[in-house]
């Protein structure tokens, strides 16, 4: 019989030491509670942090917040935003940026099988820290007629309310303090999406994706109008109102980035993409630049299929499509692959864009490049095919370190071969970092 639990919850605990961070950003730290030796996982946490710490309830692991840091350790800085420690969107603004580049190295190092070689790991920080953050998805809650924009607090839907955010771009950060006046009288609750909008004119400006539970006020559109004219702060807003079958579109709702050949790329307003402009652009310039290399490897590559799963709107199809007269993308959102055509076929470059579940797509059987860019689960399905129809080089674009371990382990068993490995900060101040890999599969 299972002995009863002593643990009371909450429980607070005192001279706690943070041992290591996990995969997720959080710190980790092993207790010895009521007789066993537990995990606990500690919101914005430093490398040998001693802490005073609050856990909310029984788990495996634990999960703790931190109510007093006694003694910082040696990553640990004061983080510039005073909402840091609460909110979501910058779980390592705490920690040094010269500490960082091991930090992310280390996740990835602990997470790879021990049996498998594992290249040295190239580090490309970001240029500018700040004020980068070029999406943003934020809470909207309108009690008593008066509306509050918020963050979400780190892995929930709680809003946390601040003042200046110092990692939204400038037009973002405009438009999260000014969206609420908008939407003043209201009744209601939902989510706000912030975009870029198009590159050109300067300055530029945001786009907004409101959906809306409740009653908007009257005067809500009239404002709106107004946001979007010649001396507004936004270039378009799109509203779904729960329960109506077709948004309302004021003004140019199109969200761009500024590609990798500096030509502007058509985004989507909600759904995945890369957080940041300057991130996205540099981790597609990278891949564009092994594609290039590969072709001047092998002269007959061209002639070949390069295929590209999980490709979204494009932001890397752009890159590859250069290199290959035969690139084949493949993404399963019908607005995404329709941004793609638009994205490819502005610049004049060639591919089949396939609406389709990128995890199912059978590639032909003399494919030489496989680009994957797959969700955080990673590709599992992907590289289980990749056993039984090899291609000779595979990119893997890995937000997750644990599942592209997992996958590199199960492409080992194939003949591949981690050949090289970059790791991006595509969002500053998180605990995200983009990592490339190339695998290799040798002839014969």
């Amino acid at each position: 019989m299972r002995k009863p639990r002593a643990l009371k919850f909450p429980l607070s605990l005192v001279d706690v030491v943070c041992a290591d961070l996990v995969p997720g950003g959080a710190g980790i730290a092993h207790l010895e509670l009521d007789g066993e030796r537990r995990a606990v996982f500690i919101h914005a946490a430093a490398p040998d942090d001693v802490l005073k710490l609050d856990i909310e309830s029984d788990g495996r692991p634990l999960r703790a917040t931190i109510r007093e840091v006694i003694e910082p350790g040696p990553h640990r800085r004061l983080a510039p935003c005073a909402i840091a420690m609460s909110c979501g969107g910058c779980d390592w603004m705490h920690l040094t940026p010269t500490a960082r580049p091991n930090l992310y190295a280390q996740l990835l190092e602990d997470s790879w099988p021990e049996t498998l070689p594992l290249p040295p790991i190239t580090f490309h920080a970001a240029e500018q820290r700040l004020r980068t953050r070029t999406h943003a998805r934020l809470s909207v809650d309108v009690r008593s007629g008066v509306a509050v924009v918020a963050f979400y607090a780190s892995r929930s839907h709680k809003p946390i309310v601040g003042g200046d955010c110092l990692a939204l771009a400038p037009a973002l950060e405009n438009a999260r303090q000014r969206f609420g006046d908008l939407l003043r009288g209201s009744r209601g609750e939902g989510e706000l999406h912030l975009a870029l909008g198009r590159v050109a004119p300067d300055p530029r400006r945001a786009v907004a994706h409101l959906t809306f539970r409740g009653t908007l006020h009257h005067d809500v559109f009239g404002r709106m109008e107004t946001a979007v004219g010649p001396n507004g702060f936004l270039q378009g807003i799109v509203v779904v109102e729960e329960g109506t079958t077709k948004p309302a579109v004021i003004g140019d709702a199109t969200a761009e980035f500024l590609g990798n050949d500096e030509t502007p790329l058509a985004m989507p307003l909600t759904g995945f993409h890369r957080a940041s402009e300057a991130g996205s652009r540099e981790v597609a310039a990278h891949i564009g630049s092994l594609a290039k290399a590969f072709a001047e490897k092998h002269r007959e590559a061209p002639r070949f299929p390069v295929v590209e799963l999980y490709a979204g709107a494009g932001a890397v199809s752009v890159a590859l499509a250069p290199f290959s007269r035969n690139l084949i993308t493949v993404e399963s959102s019908e607005d995404a692959v329709l941004l793609a055509q638009y994205n490819l076929q502005t610049r004049r470059l060639r591919a089949k864009v396939v609406t389709g579940d990128a995890s199912a797509f059978a590639w032909e059987k003399g494919t030489r490049l496989l680009v994957l860019d797959p969700p955080r689960e990673g590709a599992v399905a992907v590289v289980r095919r990749l056993t039984e129809n090899p291609v000779p080089y595979v990119i893997y674009v890995a937000g997750d370190p644990v599942a592209l371990a997992r996958d590199a382990a199960t492409l080992a068993g194939a003949g591949y071969r981690a050949t090289r490995v970059d790791q991006f900060e595509t969002v500053p101040e998180t605990s995200h970092v983009e990592t490339v890999a190339l695998f290799e599969r040798p002839r014969g």
